[in-house]
């Protein structure tokens, strides 16, 4: 059982030359220099080159954006409620206007707002955005670690040429295989764990989102 599947990786995003690019972000000095991923792992503070009280957004980590909200981050600048829904979705609807290369290929094809999408106790931790990139384009190294290229979209030189983090999973989907008859419809990746906690006959502590693959009763 895979829980995802790969795409073909040719060139880097760095959201936070694009959030800066847009008006997001704010910047101390005009970057000048793209930095290395040892001088990002060697470093003992991020996003160095951000004036924080001018910053609607940033992003960290693969694919996951973060607004710079009243009250949650030390210096926060977007009031919650409904100047927060205004910066979501400006920057959601831009994202998904980015275009790359002669063709104008969409580099994204989805931006997902967790709190509509997504569940679980995990929630509280979620991101505000998650980008879904388009196979072809992946998130920057250097912007998953904080940092601002001098380049939104740049080609990807490194010998890791496929992945599958920050791309659309609707465009990378799981692959189960099995030698006994599914009888559940629409499996998923949440029907794993109980499918296997009843194949062990082992009664779960508190209620699954997902059933048993294998039996008529879920």
């Amino acid at each position: 059982m895979s829980d995802h599947g790969f795409a073909p990786w040719a060139h880097q995003v760095n959201i936070n030359s694009w959030l800066a690019g847009q008006g997001f972000m704010a910047l101390r000095e005009p970057v000048s220099a793209e930095r290395t991923l040892d001088d990002l792992f060697e470093s003992t503070a991020f996003f160095q080159n951000v004036e924080w009280e001018g910053t609607q957004a940033y992003g960290l980590g693969l694919s996951s954006i973060y607004l710079n909200l009243e009250g949650r981050e030390g210096r926060g600048i977007v009031p919650p409620g409904r100047s927060e829904q205004r910066v979501k979705q400006e920057i959601a609807r831009g994202l998904l206007e980015l275009k790359h290369g002669p063709d104008a290929e969409p580099v994204v094809g989805r931006v997902v707002l967790p709190e509509r999408e997504m569940w679980g106790l995990a929630l509280v931790d979620a991101p505000d955005l998650v980008v879904g990139f388009n196979p072809g384009y992946r998130t920057a190294w250097q912007s998953s670690l904080g940092a601002v290229s001098p380049d939104v979209v740049f080609p990807n030189l490194g010998p890791w040429a496929s992945d599958h983090c920050s791309t659309d999973p609707g465009r990378v989907p799981g692959l189960l295989a099995a030698n006994r008859s599914i009888i559940k419809a629409g499996a998923g990746l949440a029907d794993i764990g109980a499918t296997v906690l009843a194949h062990f006959g082992l009664t779960p502590g508190e209620p699954l989102d997902g059933q048993d693959l294998f039996s008529e009763n879920g």
